[in-house]
């Protein structure tokens, strides 16, 4: 149970972490623009 929990805020993290990267990706590309 507690691997599963641990595994699930990981993957969160992980997520939240490649969302953050899109979106400063994203903004420096309309700043290109």
């Amino acid at each position: 149970m507690v691997f599963l929990v641990n595994l699930c805020v990981n993957l969160h993290v992980c997520l939240y972490g490649d969302l953050q990267v899109a979106s400063a990706q994203t903004i420096d590309s309309l700043d290109i623009d």
